[in-house]
């Protein structure tokens, strides 16, 4: 496999507003009704789409559930429920083994630019919502997000949301060199250092998102807390997270909760006053999905830039390989 260059992998991240109008512009076939549940199974930036989903459809009462794993739910469906099977390449161990797991269930839609999913569902005459081939899964991520959303009517159900202006925030992020230089500066703080990673559940998806850039592109470790939940357990350990090599990346919402936001304020003076170096990431925005996806771009920049500043090829994903390679003995 080519390992693409950082050059690369930069001029297509910053290609996110051109990868995302397209995708939800492309003719992808459509839900013909309004789901109670959805199961999604997916796994690597296929499962962080997930994610972020359940994170948007939230104010629309439709419960998203999340399958990161070999198994299938054990729930009661119904003809309401739809489930989702998502692998850019289509023969992810794992989604393939939940698919099968799943049985002939009713309402049964793939996300795949082909492979042995694809093959099944066009044996089953499943319906296939066929993503561009070509690209690592994580580079396609806003391509696949749009069509996802695009399938999902997202834009029909949220009628105040225009698409044409989202794109047309990310396209402003984009001619921003004050937003670019800031990325560059954080990248240079973050170094070698551990990313620690501080969000609302309500914005989960973008936290993971972020995580897992760092972890593909930089190269470097993270974690992440979520707010309210970190406040009852994590904050006991300041202590031993003030002899780490550690930074702090605050992703700030401004549809958070005030309580929220109150919490956030004080642990980031507790983690100034023990020495931890802090940085935000947010942004101006004219809705939810506005802010969801716009602090998505910021973040996989950010990811590139820190390879980039460290040396690192963000396009090598050797380890990935050979762990495939080794799985396939066994």
């Amino acid at each position: 496999m080519m390992i693409l260059s950082n050059e690369k992998i930069l001029k297509m991240t910053v290609d996110f507003p051109k990868e995302f109008n397209e995708g939800i512009n492309d003719n992808f076939v459509t839900l013909k009704f309004k789901p109670i549940n959805i199961f999604y199974s997916g796994m690597g930036g296929s499962g962080v789409c997930g994610e972020v989903i359940k994170n948007l459809l939230k104010s629309k009462n439709i419960q998203v559930h999340i399958n990161h794993s070999y198994d299938y739910f054990s729930n009661k469906f119904s003809g309401n429920d739809i489930h989702i099977f998502s692998s850019y390449s289509g023969n992810t161990e794992e989604t393939l083994t939940a698919f099968r797991k799943a049985g002939n269930i009713e309402n049964r839609y793939i996300i795949t630019s082909g492979g042995k999913l694809e093959e099944i569902a066009m044996e089953q005459n499943l319906q296939v919502i066929k993503l561009k081939k070509g690209y690592q899964p994580r580079i396609i991520f806003p391509y696949t997000l749009g069509a996802i959303l695009t399938f999902l009517n997202y834009f029909k159900m949220h009628q105040n949301v225009e698409p044409k202006m989202i794109v047309k925030h990310l396209k402003v992020i984009k001619n921003d060199s004050l937003v670019h230089e800031k990325l560059k500066q954080i990248a240079m703080s973050i170094e070698d250092n551990i990313v620690s990673i501080f969000n609302s559940f309500d914005i989960t998806g973008v936290a993971l998102r972020l995580s897992a850039q760092m972890n593909e592109n930089s190269k470097l470790y993270t974690h992440i807390s979520n707010f309210p939940e970190c406040n009852h357990n994590e904050i006991l350990a300041m202590e031993h997270m003030k002899k780490l090599p550690l930074k702090a990346i605050f992703i700030e919402s401004k549809y958070d909760y005030d309580r929220i936001k109150i919490r956030m304020d004080i642990i980031r003076n507790m983690l100034k006053n023990n020495g931890i170096e802090i940085f935000c990431l947010k942004t101006d925005s004219v809705n939810y999905l506005d802010e969801v996806v716009s602090l998505i771009y910021m973040g996989d920049m950010l990811s590139v830039y820190t390879a980039i500043n460290r040396g690192v090829v963000a396009g090598d994903i050797d380890e990935i390989e050979d762990l495939k390679k080794e799985l396939k003995k066994r």
